[in-house]
């Protein structure tokens, strides 16, 4: 598990879609190079919605495919992989207004089934080089160039096929609760350095008004002097102000999960910030956080790389465990909590990345507690309610069984609303 671990728990400077889209740009430039002609971009809906409104990083406010594009072919760092726009500087940003003046670069919808699918091609005067990712947001499956295949990965996610081998199916979460249990501390490194990253844009996004600056307003709400220190105050809002700093284009990188920034920070950040509140020991709250991460993964295999259901119920149902193991509950009663997250928000849908995620991510966290505490009550929704069965097991079927068959139709609406507007 500490190798799924590390493989799911990744830096990433801003949204992730359009980072990725700036990574597959920065590969294809970097590869060939010269004046630039044109460039092509085609990409899963998925990926359009998700990058239309956010603000990419480093790049003063631009958001949109093409500003993505630019931004990576600017950058030229593709070494940096999802941290390619740190290296954004202002003569690099010349570089990307004049693409984007100029009106080189198109962007169409691909006509690929993936959920996750990027393709970009670059034309200048020494020809054309093109990169193509798939499945996970930072997986070149496939570079050409000038008619010659540079690299090509026949098995085109490496990640898929461990999958499908057992590795992420082997996940339950009497497996993940007994890893958490025994697994040394330098084996759980990288939650470690999740909480570290996570913690410092979410304290950023609390000092400064990033987007909605929910976390912020959170903070400093004062309806009156007892509820304005509590600590569910505290835990949502310091939660929510990494995503806002994000979704505003934040130059801190956050630690993701499965992919999504957002979802590292709402998986991770509640368990911390709960520890915190309740002093429980740094091992405990290391522990909880990975257990938290490991249930979040789970869900979401199941669900695939990218959804038209909103990440944030995943995290918040990892969150619950973790907020359990805090307090010293069982498997029984996180199974419980996370029945009470599915039974509540199954719903949410995702409308693409932007500076709203904050409203649903501060929903997620008050989910979590609360189905925790029911849960360490003894109680839960009826396997007789909704999605909701018996076994936590069937319920997560029964979510993915729902948005493979009812939501992913709803992204093409969606879809069409944004590109409409």
């Amino acid at each position: 598990m500490r190798d799924i671990l590390e493989r799911e728990i990744l830096p990433a400077l801003g949204c992730t879609e359009p980072i990725a889209v700036a990574y597959a740009a920065a590969t294809a430039y970097k590869e060939i190079e010269g004046n630039i002609h044109s460039v092509e971009c085609y990409a899963s809906g998925n990926i359009i919605k998700n990058v239309t409104s956010v603000i990419i990083p480093g790049t003063n406010g631009l958001c949109g495919m093409k500003a993505a594009v630019a931004a990576g072919i600017a950058a030229k760092t593709p070494e940096l992989k999802m941290e390619v726009l740190s290296s954004l500087d202002d003569t690099k940003l010349t570089v990307l207004r004049k693409l984007l003046n100029e009106d080189k670069i198109t962007v169409r919808p691909s006509k690929s089934d993936k959920g996750l699918y990027i393709e970009v091609k670059v034309i200048t005067d020494h020809g054309y080089a093109l990169v193509l990712i798939e499945d996970a947001h930072d997986n070149i499956v496939y570079i050409e160039k000038n008619s010659e295949v540079i690299y090509e990965v026949i098995c085109k996610d490496k990640r898929v096929e461990e999958y499908s081998d057992g590795v992420c199916e082997d996940l339950s979460l009497e497996k993940i609760l007994q890893y958490i249990e025994n697994a040394s501390l330098e084996n759980l490194d990288v939650v470690k350095k999740s909480i570290l990253l996570n913690k410092k844009i979410c304290d950023e996004g609390l000092k400064n008004n990033y987007g909605l600056a929910m976390g912020k307003y959170l903070k400093d709400l004062n309806l009156s002097g007892e509820i304005s220190n509590n600590g569910l105050q505290q835990i949502i809002s310091t939660t929510v102000a990494g995503t806002d700093a994000r979704m505003a284009g934040c130059s801190l990188p956050a630690m993701s999960n499965s992919g999504s920034g957002n979802q590292g920070i709402a998986t991770t950040m509640p368990v911390v910030s709960y520890g915190e509140h309740i002093n429980a020991s740094e091992e405990k709250i290391i522990r909880a956080a990975a257990l938290s991460n490991l249930v979040t993964i789970s869900i979401k295999n199941k669900l695939g790389r990218l959804s038209s259901l909103c990440g944030v119920v995943l995290a918040s149902a990892g969150a619950s465990c973790g907020i359990i193991y805090l307090l010293d509950g069982n498997i029984e009663e996180m199974e419980k909590s996370i029945n009470n997250v599915m039974g509540n928000i199954a719903g949410m849908f995702c409308d693409g990345a932007k500076a709203g995620c904050s409203l649903k991510v501060a929903t997620g966290i008050f989910v979590a507690i609360i189905s925790a505490h029911k849960a360490l009550e003894g109680n839960s929704i009826k396997g007789t309610d909704g999605i909701v069965e018996n076994s936590v097991e069937k319920t997560i079927d029964n979510y993915s069984r729902v948005s493979e068959n009812i939501f992913k139709s709803l992204d093409y609406v969606l879809l069409d609303i944004m590109l409409q507007k």
